[in-house]
């Protein structure tokens, strides 16, 4: 009797346990997701911070996971007792273990891949991609162009280089936000890999005040200013911008600049006069302890290096860079451009 009431009970533990598996997909797909993702950011803070300290960069991507589940059940019987107001209350089953084995691979950036994701300048479609999806153009321009019109963006250009450099991206977005210029790129352009993109003035406002100060500030020619391009590394002339575009880990080091450090450390690191500049790409503080509010936080050299939850442009810096270390991956190594087709505006 006992052996039939041991099999009536497995059978149904088993018939019940056969929707095991499917409920676990999307609580373990999310639970996957939630810590690559947190992955991927600490591992960009750590780089950059790593950058400020001097420290090589390092970059394990994940090249895949497999997670094997697996139901076992003991035989015999399994006797428990709980406690409650009636007393002790008793249960008699099979035991049964529900185990998940994850296997992860991971692959160190090096050789050829670090030299074309890394090393190589980004060009111009990454910046072109990330504008149209929504990306503001000062923020993108900020982090991948070294120079526009021979006026430098680099952190041993002086303060008021910088300045200047940072008054013609505001003064693009301006007008793009008031509808006046846009940017778009033409189809011989993509056809050629992206070589340039376009700017455009809209509806005759050629002779509009902020349209004049960009005009004096690049030197360009207002006759033919209702269509500028913006060219890599040619001179610059009266009907087109000429710009420079960083590499990824120029970017890194770039953003190095913005990494807060503790006194005792200020000896063993990049002197820069970055710390009153205003509107920062990003905002990287130091904690001796691990940070409860961080966005998210990394340890290096005995500190703690975060990003406060509530810094959106932080966030937002971090977010841009993890697009642009997508696309620079994405690149064909024979053309080194992105294979995809692009809409005209």
């Amino acid at each position: 009797m006992l052996k039939s009431l041991f099999l009536i009970f497995s059978i149904s533990m088993l018939s019940g346990c056969t929707h095991l598996g499917p409920q676990h997909v999307e609580t373990q797909r999310n639970s996957y997701s939630d810590i690559i993702a947190l992955s991927e950011k600490q591992e960009l803070l750590a780089n950059i911070v790593r950058a400020k300290y001097n420290d090589p960069p390092v970059f394990l991507q994940i090249k895949t996971i497999t997670v094997a589940p697996s139901l076992r059940m003991r035989t015999g019987l399994n006797v428990s007792y709980d406690s409650n107001e009636d007393g002790l209350a008793s249960s008699i089953g099979p035991s049964i273990e529900y185990t998940e084995e994850p296997r992860i691979i991971f692959s160190p950036l090096s050789g050829s891949e670090f030299a074309n994701e890394l090393l190589l300048p980004t060009g111009l479609m990454p910046m072109y991609l990330m504008i149209v999806n929504g990306f503001r153009f000062d923020k993108v321009a900020n982090l991948a162009l070294i120079s526009i019109s021979d006026i430098s963006n680099l952190r041993s250009a002086s303060k008021q280089e910088r300045d200047k450099f940072k008054n013609v991206i505001e003064t693009i977005q301006d007008l793009i936000n008031q509808g006046i210029i846009y940017v778009t790129v033409s189809e011989q352009s993509i056809k050629e890999g992206l070589s340039e993109l376009t700017v455009k003035v809209k509806n005759n406002n050629m002779f509009h005040p902020e349209v004049i100060e960009l005009v004096n500030l690049l030197n360009l020619d207002i006759k033919s200013l209702n269509e500028i391009q913006i060219k890599i590394g040619q001179s610059a002339d009266g009907n087109h911008i000429n710009v420079h575009t960083r590499s990824l880990l120029s970017v890194i080091n770039y953003l190095s600049n913005y990494v807060e450090v503790p006194e005792t450390d200020k000896n063993q690191v990049w002197p820069v006069d970055f710390s009153t500049e205003l509107n920062r790409p990003i905002d990287i503080k130091h904690a001796t302890q691990e940070p409860i509010n961080a966005h998210v936080s990394v340890k290096h050299r005995g500190h703690w290096f975060f990003i406060d939850e509530t810094d959106i442009e932080s966030q937002n810096s971090l977010y841009l860079l993890r697009i642009m270390f997508d696309l620079q991956s994405e690149r064909d190594e024979n053309s080194s451009s992105l294979l995809l087709t692009l809409p005209v505006q």
